[in-house]
C-alpha cells in the first residue's frame, strides 16, 4: 500500500539485484529501494507489473546495514563457512501445518534409508546435522540415525514438531539413542494464540514435551513462526519462556514466508527480521533503536573473524537471562564506544584475517563498562569455541535469538541468496543430494509455478 508520505518522497535506489516474479518465477531486475521511512525489494516483470516486499521501516538505519553488509563485510561475494547440514529424512508429518515450508503435502524427496545415512556421515558429517522432515520422529530409522551418529563422533540435532516427545518414554528413548540437541517448533505458548490456525490439538502435546525435555536436561531451541498482524506476540512468549527455562538456549526465529504450503496463504502475512526486531526493541530494550544496528554490526563482525557465513536476512539478538526478565546485552555494554569502535573497525576490514581478529578483540574491550562484568566469561568461552571450530551450546547466562525469514518467491535476491548459511541434504531416485537452502526453496517454487502454467 503507497502511503502519503511515499507519494511526496523520491525513490532512492539502495542496491541493484536480481529477483523473481512471484506471480511467474521468472528471473527479472530487481532492486532494494528506499521510499520515505520505508525499505522494499522490488521488482518488475514485463507480465505481471511491478511487486515490492517491505523490508524495513527504518530506512536511513537498515541502508546503513545494507552498505556495512554489502561494502565492509564485503558479502557481494559468498564467503564463510557454513555451520550446518539441514537432512530431510521424510517427507512424512503428523501435524500438517498450514504455513509448512517444506511443503510435505506435495514432497520433492524421498525417504532416506540406513544407506543415506551412512553415507551422510561419512561424507557431510563435518558439520553439526539437523535431523528433519517432514517429522523425523516419524521416520522408522530415528533411532538408528542418532546411534549411528554418536558412534561415528558426528554432532546432531533433532528439529521436531514435539508431538511424539509428549510421550515421556518415546522422549527417554530418543536421548538414551543420543539425542542431546532439539530444535522444536512452536507455533504458540498460549491458547489463545492457536486459534489463527486452529491448532489448540497441538499445544499440550507441546508443552508436555518441552516438559520432559526439560527432565532429560536435554539443551533446547525454541523455533516459532512469526507472521505480521497475526502472532507477533508469540515472540515476546518465546523470549520470556526461555529467559525462565534454562534448558533453552537459544531461539531460531522464523518469518513465515510464502513458500511450500504457506503459498495458500496472503503474501502480506510475511514479516523480515528487521520488523521482528523492531518487536523485541518496543518490548525489551531501553536505549534508541540504532543500539541494536550497532550490535548487529558488530555480531557481523564476529561472525566474519570466526569465518561463519551469515544471511542478509537474518539478524541477530542476545539476552541475559535474569530472575527480573529477560535483558537485551545491550544494557550491559557501552554502546556508544562500541559505535566508536566499530566505525574504527571498517578500517581494518580488508586487513589480513588475525589483524581483524584482533581489532575485533579491541572493539569487544572499547564497548565493556561496569555492568559488562557477568558477560566476560561466557562471550570468551563463545567467541573462542567458535574460533577452534568447537560445537558448543550458547552459553546458560545468555539467550540467543536468530530471526529469519527463508527465502521465497516475494523475498528472492541473488546477492542475499549466495550467503545461505546452510546445505540442505536429501535423497531423489535413489541418490543422495546436496543443495544451498535458498536455492533449494526457490527452485521448488519455480517448478510448482512451471507445473501449474503447464496444467
Amino acid at each position: 500500500m503507497t502511503t502519503v508520505e511515499e507519494k511526496e518522497t523520491a525513490r532512492e535506489i539502495i542496491r541493484k539485484t536480481r529477483s523473481v516474479c512471484p506471480v511467474c518465477g521468472q528471473w527479472v531486475d530487481g532492486a532494494v529501494v528506499q521510499q520515505g521511512s520505508r525499505v522494499y525489494l522490488e521488482r518488475i516483470c514485463a507480465e505481471h507489473g511491478e511487486h515490492r516486499l517491505l523490508l524495513s521501516v527504518n530506512a536511513g538505519m537498515y541502508a546503513d546495514l545494507e552498505r556495512f553488509y554489502f561494502h565492509i563485510l564485503g558479502h557481494d561475494a559468498a564467503r564463510g563457512r557454513i555451520t550446518r547440514y539441514w537432512v530431510l529424512a521424510t517427507a512424512k508429518c503428523q501435524a500438517q501445518c498450514a504455513y509448512c515450508s517444506v511443503g510435505v503435502q506435495q514432497p520433492r524427496y524421498d525417504e532416506m534409508t540406513i544407506d543415506d545415512f551412512q553415507k551422510i556421515f561419512r561424507e557431510f558429517a563435518s558439520l553439526k546435522l539437523t535431523l528433519l522432515g517432514g517429522e523425523p520422529t516419524t521416520h522408522p530409522l530415528v533411532f538408528d540415525f542418532f546411534r549411528g551418529a554418536v558412534e561415528q563422533g558426528r554432532p546432531t540435532e533433532l528439529g521436531t514438531n514435539g508431538i511424539r516427545l509428549a510421550d515421556p518414554d518415546f522422549c527417554r528413548r530418543l536421548c538414551a539413542a543420543g539425542v542431546n540437541w532439539v530444535r522444536l517448533s512452536v507455533d504458540a505458548l498460549t491458547p489463545v494464540q492457536t486459534e489463527f490456525f486452529d491448532t489448540g490439538a497441538q499445544y499440550d502435546a507441546k508443552l508436555r514435551a518441552l516438559e520432559n525435555l526439560e527432565k532429560q536436561h536435554v539443551v533446547t531451541t525454541l523455533s516459532p513462526t512469526i507472521f505480521r498482524g497475526v502472532n507477533e506476540n508469540q515472540l515476546i512468549a518465546a523470549v520470556e519462556y526461555a529467559n525462565a527455562h534454562p534448558f533453552i538456549r537459544d531461539l531460531s526465529v522464523n518469518g513465515f514466508s510464502w513458500v511450500g504450503e504457506g503459498v495458500g496463504l496472503p503474501r502480506d502475512l510475511m514479516i523480515m527480521p528487521d520488523e521482528m526486531m523492531d518487536i523485541l526493541h518496543q518490548r525489551f530494550s531501553h536505549g534508541p533503536r540504532e543500539d541494536l544496528c550497532t550490535l548487529q554490526k558488530w555480531l557481523w563482525i564476529g561472525l566474519r573473524v570466526m569465518d561463519i557465513r551469515i544471511c542478509l536476512n537474518t539478524q541477530l539478538m542476545i539476552f541475559v537471562r535474569d530472575p527480573g526478565g529477560p535483558r537485551p546485552i545491550t544494557d550491559f555494554l557501552d554502546m556508544a564506544a562500541m559505535k566508536r569502535a566499530v566505525e574504527w573497525w571498517k578500517k581494518l576490514a580488508r586487513a589480513p584475517r588475525t589483524l581483524q581478529i584482533a581489532a575485533f578483540l579491541v572493539v569487544c574491550v572499547r564497548s565493556l563498562n561496569w555492568r559488562s562484568r557477568k558477560l566476560i566469561v561466557p562471550l570468551l568461552r563463545m567467541f573462542f569455541s567458535s574460533i577452534a571450530r568447537r560445537l558448543r551450546p550458547f552459553p546458560s547466562e545468555l539467550i540467543s535469538v536468530v530471526l529469519n525469514t527463508n527465502c521465497s518467491l516475494p523475498s528472492a535476491d541473488t546477492a542475499v541468496m549466495q550467503q545461505c548459511m546452510c546445505d540442505v541434504l536429501y535423497s531423489k531416485d535413489g541418490a543422495l543430494k546436496k543443495e544451498m537452502t535458498s536455492a533449494f526453496f526457490i527452485r521448488g517454487e519455480r517448478e510448482r509455478l512451471a507445473r501449474e502454467g503447464a496444467a
